[in-house]
C-alpha cells in the first residue's frame, strides 16, 4: 500500500462531502485495493506521467498551456486497466475457504480480449489458494463472438481460459450481446455451478474506483491541495474511454470527492451504445460483430445499467468523436513516444483536441490508457500516421471547423438536462 494513503484517506475522504449518491464509499475501495495488492492482480499503483512532447502538440493544436498527464494502466499484471475488475471471486475465496459456500464450476467472462484476460489470470490466482487448501480447482471460460480476431483468442488461451465461439447447440455467435445473453441465463439457472463478472457492476466499478483513488493521492503529491472537503479541481480535467460504463463510473469516484473535477466519457461509433443509451435514456443493446478492423472497438460491450445510472448523476457529460479522431489522436501519442497503444486510448485526447470550449479553465488533464494490445491493421495505421505529427495537429484544427457548431454530446451533471450544447 502506498506511503501517504493514510493521510490522503483522512483529508479527502472523512472531510469531503459527496457531489451525489456514488453506491459506495471509503471502506469498499480500500477492500477493492487490498484484494488488487493482496492478491497481485495490481500489485502496485499505476504510473501517472506528464509529457512533455505531447504537452506541446496539445498547445499547437489548441493553443494554451495544458499539462496532460497519463495514467499507465497498461502497466498493470495483463497489460489492461480490465486487472482491476476481478473483485467480488477474490472476495468469495474467503467464504469457500469457510465453507459457507461451495466452489463454482466456472467463473464465465464475455469479452473480446482484456475483460477475459483479466479473468483469466485472476482465476489462475484464485486456484493456487484453493490448491493449498486441497479444493478443486475452477475453470475461466471466455465467450466471445466469432468475428475475435485470432491473436485476442491465442492470447486468453495462453492465459489458460477455455475459449469458444459458439452456443452449447453449435451454432456460431455472432455479436457480444448474443454472447451476454447465453452467459447471463447459464448462471442464472445454474449459480452454484457458475459465477458471471460482468463489465460493470457494484464489485467491478469499486476495482475501477482504486484508479480514481490512485490519481487523487498522485495529484495531491503533485502539489494539487485538497483540504476541508475541498479541492482546486477547477483546474483538473478526467477525460475517459465510456465503452460499456465500467471505467468512467470508475472514475467518477473522483469527481464525487471533488466535484470540480471536469469529467467526460467518450464513445465512437459503432462502439457507442453507452453513449445513445444516455442520450435516448433507455438502454440501447444491438447486436454489432466484432472485427479486426474497428479501430475503437470497447468491446463492442453492450451498455450496463448500473455504470450509467453513476454517470448520469456525476459526470459532466459524455462526447461522440469519430473512430478516426481516435486513431489520429494514438498517432499523436505515439510521436511523444507513447506506443503501443489501442485506439481506445485516443479517445480522451480527441475529445480534448476537438471540443477546447468545454476545457478553457483546464491546465492539467488526466487520460488513462488502457490497453496496449492492436490489431495488425489498426498498428499498420497508426505507425503510418505518427510519421507526420503536424498533419495529426491539423487534422483536428481541420475537425473543429466542422464541428463549428457544437459539440456532439450529452451535458448533465451540473444542469441535469439533456441535449446539444
Amino acid at each position: 500500500m502506498d506511503l501517504g494513503l493514510q493521510h490522503y484517506s483522512q483529508v479527502l475522504f472523512h472531510e469531503a462531502p459527496l457531489v451525489a449518491n456514488y453506491p459506495f464509499g471509503i471502506q469498499t475501495i480500500l477492500e477493492a485495493l487490498g484484494l488488487q495488492r493482496g492478491y497481485g492482480t495490481v500489485p502496485q499503483p499505476t504510473r501517472l506521467v506528464s509529457n512533455e512532447v505531447l504537452d506541446r502538440w496539445i498547445a499547437d493544436g489548441v493553443g494554451g498551456d495544458v499539462r496532460c498527464l497519463l495514467k499507465f494502466e497498461t502497466e498493470n499484471s495483463t497489460g489492461t486497466f480490465k486487472d482491476r475488475c476481478f473483485i467480488e471471486p477474490l472476495l468469495r475465496i474467503r467464504e469457500i475457504l469457510e465453507g459457507r459456500i461451495k466452489s463454482p464450476l466456472m467463473c464465465k467472462f464475455v469479452s473480446t480480449g482484456n475483460h477475459g484476460a483479466a479473468g483469466a489470470r485472476g482465476v489462475a490466482q484464485m486456484n493456487e489458494t484453493l490448491r493449498c487448501d486441497g479444493r478443486p480447482e475452477i475453470v475461466a471460460e471466455v465467450t466471445i463472438d466469432v468475428g475475435v480476431p485470432l491473436h485476442k483468442r491465442e492470447r486468453l488461451e495462453r492465459l489458460g481460459a477455455r475459449v469458444r465461439d459458439r452456443t452449447p447447440d453449435g451454432r456460431p455467435i455472432t455479436s457480444y450481446r448474443q454472447a451476454e445473453d447465453l452467459v447471463h441465463l447459464e448462471c442464472e439457472r445454474n449459480p452454484e455451478l457458475y459465477w458471471q463478472v460482468p463489465h460493470a457492476d457494484r464489485f467491478v466499478v469499486s476495482g475501477y474506483a482504486v484508479i480514481a483513488h490512485e490519481i487523487l493521492e498522485q495529484l495531491l503529491r503533485s502539489g494539487h491541495s485538497f483540504s476541508s472537503g475541498h479541492c482546486d479541481g477547477d483546474n483538473v480535467a478526467i477525460l475517459s474511454p465510456l465503452g460499456s460504463g465500467g471505467l468512467f463510473s470508475g472514475l467518477l469516484y473522483a469527481k464525487s470527492l471533488c466535484p470540480q473535477i471536469v469529467s467526460y466519457g467518450v464513445a465512437a461509433a459503432p462502439a457507442d451504445m453507452s453513449f445513445r443509451s444516455l442520450w435516448d435514456q433507455t438502454l440501447i443493446r444491438e447486436e454489432i460483430s466484432t472485427s479486426a478492423t474497428n479501430p475503437v472497438d470497447g468491446n463492442m460491450a453492450t451498455p450496463e445499467a448500473y455504470a450509467l445510472k453513476i454517470i448520469r448523476n456525476i459526470a459532466d457529460g459524455v462526447l461522440l468523436v469519430h473512430e478516426e479522431d481516435a486513431v489520429f489522436a494514438t498517432a499523436l501519442l505515439k510521436c511523444a513516444g507513447v506506443y503501443p497503444l489501442e485506439a481506445t486510448s485516443g479517445l480522451g485526447l480527441a475529445a480534448f483536441l476537438l471540443y477546447p470550449e468545454l476545457f478553457r479553465s483546464v491546465d492539467t488533464l488526466v487520460l488513462p490508457l488502457t490497453s496496449p494490445f492492436v490489431s495488425g491493421p489498426v498498428r499498420d495505421r497508426i505507425d503510418n500516421l505518427a510519421t507526420n505529427p503536424q498533419a495529426l495537429v491539423e487534422h483536428f484544427v481541420q475537425r473543429r471547423k466542422e464541428l463549428s457548431g457544437g459539440a456532439s454530446g450529452i451535458q448533465f451533471a451540473r444542469t441535469r438536462v439533456r441535449g446539444r450544447y
